[in-house]
Order: C-alpha cells, then structure tokens, then sequence
C-alpha cells in the first residue's frame, strides 16, 4: 500500500521543481500543542514522496513552536541579509527534517522568493531543490501575529470540535479576510474527532464563512492522536517513518498527497515542464521540541 501511493505521487512530483517554492503556513487560533508534531509528520510524508521540504519556524519560544528556545546561530533573517547562506541557518530534525529558525525575518518571505534571485538559488540547490515551504507560526485570535506577506499564500488553520475553539478560529479568518483578499483556506480538525465530527464541523464553518466573508473552506483532514504518534513524538521521531503502516501515517500521507496535488496543478498552469526531485539529505543539528 505504501510503495502503491509512493508510486502514485512520483507522477506528480515531476512536475514540482521548477515552480517557485510553495509556501503554506499552519496556524490557530488557540494554541494547539499537537501542531508541531503534525507539522513535522507532515514534512516527513512530503519527502517520502520526494518533494523536497524546509520549515519555517516562526513560533521559536512559544508554545507550539519547534524549537524550544532561540539558539545562537544563524536564522532566516540573516539569509536574507546575506550573512550567511541558507545551509549554514538550516538546523537538522527528526527523520533529518530540515529547519530554518524564523525569529525575525518571515516578513521579507515572500518578497524574497519573488525578488532575491540568491535565495531563490539556494533554494534551488539545496539538497536539489526545496519545493515547499512549511511555515509554523501562532498568531492571535486577531492575527495579529501573522505576517500579511503569508496571507496571500496557502493556510492552513488546525481547529478543535470544541465551541471556543471553533468560535475563535471563525473570528482569526475573519480578521484575517479583513487584512487580505485571501478567500481560500484549508481547515485540520485536531482533537480525536471521528470523520463524520470532523466533516459536520468542516461543513457548519464552512457555511457560516461562506454567508459572512464569502471564504472558501475546505477539509485538509484529521489530525491524528494515537498511540503510535505519541509513541513516535516520545522518541523525537515521526510516525511516518517509525510506523509507516498505521492509521496515523497514512492521515499524513493524504495530506500531504492533496497539497502535491495542488502544487502540481499550480505548475501545469504555469506551463513548467517536468523535471525529477529528489530527497533531501542530512544538514545540522537539532534543537529541542516542543509540544
């Protein structure tokens, strides 16, 4: 089943490489301590299909960020700056994820990928190509902490099936809709709901968005919580790589799948033609979690 859906995605992976970087942030309203642990199972599906991956840690210190606390050293800021190149700035994660820390510097993200031709080289180069860009980031229930650049970009925004946090998602894409044109964000259901849970909350959100801000919401998926990821997280490792065969990875795996898919889309409409990816290799090391 594994090697099936591998095989099914080295199709659309051809067509990656040459279109500028993806960059999709994940976000909540509330804080959401299993968003990390998502983030980097997330990372770990895309490399399996050979897309090559960076995140983007812009909740250093924080709870729910990656790393625990800012560590000296190089961040994306300085990248930017040209102070150092981006292999120099990349800490190493579990299954060898590459992580650039993000303290400072999120903001000039987005010009950057369209005006800095040195960065948009590195990117290139590095370890063959980094093709999506994994923003972690905790902003507000106003969004006040999320940088307008990343709102014209892809979102995603974890919800739990619980009134307060349903209630304070529905006001963060508000504020967000009011700051940007953005009309389209993707929803990740946390909390061990059931899929029917997740769909009627998916569906009521979705509807209440459309009538007010005329937003389009769709079901990215469920965020798992079992045993095999918590034993996984325990271990520093993801559930992809150390149970590749559970319910878990494979929720991780149709994640990741659909946002292969809509990168593949963005690159036949920009009429690239294919060209193969590869996987990313070893690069520093990592700081602590949390979670």
């Amino acid at each position: 089943m594994l090697d099936h859906w591998v095989d099914q995605a080295d199709g659309l992976r051809r067509l990656l490489s040459k279109t500028p970087p993806q960059i999709v942030t994940l976000c909540s309203a509330i804080s959401e301590p299993g968003r990390p642990w998502a983030l980097l199972n997330l990372a770990a599906a895309l490399r399996e299909a050979g897309v090559g991956v960076l995140i983007v840690d812009a909740a250093v210190g924080q709870d729910g960020g990656l790393l625990a606390e800012h560590r000296e050293g190089y961040e994306l800021q300085d990248v930017l700056h040209a102070q150092c190149t981006l292999a120099e700035a990349i800490h190493n994660g579990p299954e060898d994820i590459p992580v650039i820390c993000a303290h400072s510097g999120v903001e000039g993200l987005v010009t950057a990928l369209t005006e800095n031709q040195t960065l948009l080289g590195q990117l290139q180069l590095f370890s063959e190509g980094i093709e999506i860009l994994l923003v972690n980031t905790v902003p507000d229930a106003t969004g006040a902490q999320c940088s307008d650049e990343l709102l014209s970009q892809e979102m995603v925004i974890t919800v739990r099936p619980e009134r307060a946090s349903v209630a304070e998602t529905y006001r963060l894409i508000q504020s967000l809709c009011e700051r940007s044109s953005q009309r389209e964000f993707r929803l990740l259901v946390s909390g061990k709901p059931s899929i029917r849970e997740a769909q009627k909350l998916h569906r009521a959100l979705s509807q209440a968005l459309d009538r007010a801000l005329d937003v389009q919401l769709t079901l990215l998926g469920i965020m798992p919580s079992d045993r095999y990821l918590r034993e996984a997280a325990s271990e520093g490792r993801t559930v992809v790589i150390r149970n590749p065969n559970t319910v878990s990875a494979s929720s991780f795996r149709r994640m990741a799948d659909s946002l292969i898919r809509c990168r593949a889309v963005e690159s036949q409409r920009l009429g690239i033609s294919p060209v193969l990816t590869s996987k990313t290799p070893k690069s520093r090391a990592f700081s602590s979690l949390r979670g």
